[in-house]
């Protein structure tokens, strides 16, 4: 990971707390949880790396990243009368909405904030019980 882009990730779980704070997911995550991770909780994780720019001298200037966010629930980790995988979008969609369309990134600038394209659910087996993954890639530019 360069270093923009660690600049980029430690923005994310910065903005990202107040999700936990309010207990709408009970952790973040970055690329992977711990095994004993309580449902609904957030992964996010840079995806796919785009165009980097660099300055005279080959210092790195500029990142074009699709970044990865994932909210993880159970028929468990749901409100009453809610589907995982409807409470999944809605737990995303206020990630995202929390996210806003910036981040504060020393030494950089965020050009561009906004989501990207939906990710394909996943519904998953896990030993007794299936678990939902609702998910959406973001593009983050910063110069």
């Amino acid at each position: 990971m360069s270093t923009i882009s660690e600049k980029v990730r430690k923005a994310i779980f910065a903005k990202s707390s107040p999700m936990v704070a309010a207990g709408r997911l009970t952790a973040i995550y970055h690329k992977l949880a711990g095994k004993k991770a309580v449902r609904p909780y957030g992964i996010f994780a840079r995806q796919a790396p785009g165009a980097v720019k660099y300055n005279f001298g080959l210092t790195l200037a500029a990142e074009d990243d699709l970044w990865l966010f994932t909210v993880v629930t159970d028929e468990d980790s749901v409100p009453a009368g809610k589907e995982p995988e409807e409470f999944g979008e809605e737990m995303l969609s206020l990630w995202e909405s929390t996210l806003g369309n910036s981040l504060t990134v020393t030494g950089n600038t965020v050009t561009w904030l906004a989501r990207f394209s939906d990710a394909p659910s996943i519904e998953e087996k896990k030993g007794d019980r299936f678990i939902y993954l609702t998910r959406f890639l973001m593009r983050i530019v910063t110069e």
